[in-house]
């Protein structure tokens, strides 16, 4: 009853504060969005996506120990298998972008968010983030 509904509140509140829930505004009912229950992988529906109408962003996060050639354009494909994320950071860094998306954007268009690749809207932009 009423000291559950408490608890849950305060759990909630714990969460926000900790960066492990955020609230959602793409949905119709007051819904959280929590990182860690991210897919592994999304990719398909985000290639199956339609080119969208103003300008698009490709984000490519890594860390990588690997020595790299001085030229600063790197290839998406030697990075991907020379480089590494520490667990946990990019669902935390996702989760940034989405509190920013809902913040900048005027239509609510709804982001796919995955483990691996997530795309979403910031203002008039399309970020992909991988």
């Amino acid at each position: 009853g009423h000291k559950n509904d408490k608890e849950q509140r305060q759990i909630l509140d714990i969460m926000r504060l900790m960066g492990l829930a955020i609230p959602y505004r793409f949905s119709t009912e007051p819904s959280y969005f929590i990182p860690a229950l991210l897919p592994n992988d999304l990719s398909a529906e985000i290639e199956a996506m339609s080119e969208p109408s103003g300008k698009r962003c490709v984000v490519f996060m890594a860390i990588t120990t690997a020595k790299l050639e001085l030229d600063p354009i790197q290839s998406a494909s030697e990075l991907s298998t020379t480089s590494r994320l520490p667990a946990g950071l990019y669902t935390q860094i996702v989760a940034e972008l989405l509190e920013i998306s809902q913040q900048s954007c005027q239509q609510l268009n709804r982001p796919i968010l995955s483990r691996s690749v997530s795309f979403l809207y910031i203002g008039n932009h399309s970020v992909k983030a991988e």
